[in-house]
């Protein structure tokens, strides 16, 4: 098989005729021939159809985070508040030169239990000075914008194109 003729033999290109039988590629060979898949595709126990390689199914398809399959591809992303990183395969806090802590709450975490005003980043790279009362559990900041402690107290103050509304407390534009 693969051959014809009587007294010499001849190969048979199985390719030529409606491909082999192989969903993506063929190759002949010396008496015989073999299929072959495109990037991302494997070839199924029949030996002539291709199906989708899922790399996602082994090691999350190497994503730090959450892998997504595509029809013979497959991409990452990353969980909210991080982002891809260069490699196109690792995730990185969104906010990696902002060590600072998101809220006050996060200040009452990081150990501390006065009342005070204190620099939290609620918005990776837009660092605020705010009035954290711990009396409140580490509660919600006073000032919307920046606080400027004062000797036994503190006045709230706005970012440029914005001023103070009349509670003395939210910044409005």
């Amino acid at each position: 098989s693969g051959y014809t003729g009587s007294t010499s033999c001849s190969d048979i290109n199985e390719c030529l005729q409606n491909n082999g039988g192989c969903s993506h590629y063929c190759h002949n060979t010396a008496g015989s021939y073999y299929c072959y898949c495109r990037s991302g595709y494997r070839l199924s126990s029949n030996r002539k159809s291709c199906i989708d390689n899922n790399p996602c199914l082994q090691n999350n398809g190497g994503c730090s985070h959450i892998c997504h399959n595509t029809t013979g591809s497959y991409y990452c992303s990353c969980n909210t508040g991080y982002q891809l990183s260069s490699n196109r395969k690792g995730c990185n806090d969104h906010c990696p030169f902002a060590p600072l802590p998101r809220d006050c709450q996060d200040v009452r975490n990081m150990g501390y239990t006065r009342s005070g005003v204190y620099t939290i980043d609620p918005g990776c790279g837009s660092p605020l000075h705010v009035f954290c009362d711990m009396q409140t559990s580490g509660g919600p900041w006073t000032c919307s914008h920046y606080c400027h402690n004062t000797a036994g107290s503190y006045y709230c103050y706005c970012r440029s194109g914005y001023r103070l509304s009349s509670n003395r407390k939210s910044c409005i534009e």
